[in-house]
């Protein structure tokens, strides 16, 4: 129960809250390094900014948990909240979910 309350929470917060434009561009700029890897998503590149696209499967990682907080940070999470998010998310991978 306590879960789907968290999760409404969140999708009520993304229509009524809107972040700062340079918060949004700074995550914008981690998601495109890590799809535009892939030439489908070329005309993404200028979200790089001064970024290159990540190849390295340590530094993708490092990137997606980056993005994680980022995220988090913006919608005002708490740790327990951020977990429970990520817990119950199943594109996490099991290797993280080890680190919750």
């Amino acid at each position: 129960m306590l879960e789907a309350t968290i999760l409404k929470n969140l999708c009520l917060l993304n229509f009524l809250f809107r972040p700062p434009k340079q918060d949004v561009e700074r995550v914008a700029s981690l998601v495109a390094s890590l799809i535009t890897t892939d030439e489908r998503f070329a005309d993404l590149k200028p979200l790089l900014q001064d970024k290159m696209p990540v190849f390295q499967e340590d530094k993708r990682h490092e990137i997606k948990c980056l993005i994680d907080a980022e995220i988090a940070h913006l919608f005002g999470l708490t740790d327990i909240e951020l977990r429970r998010v990520l817990e119950r998310f199943d594109k996490v991978h099991k290797k993280l979910k080890i680190w919750l």
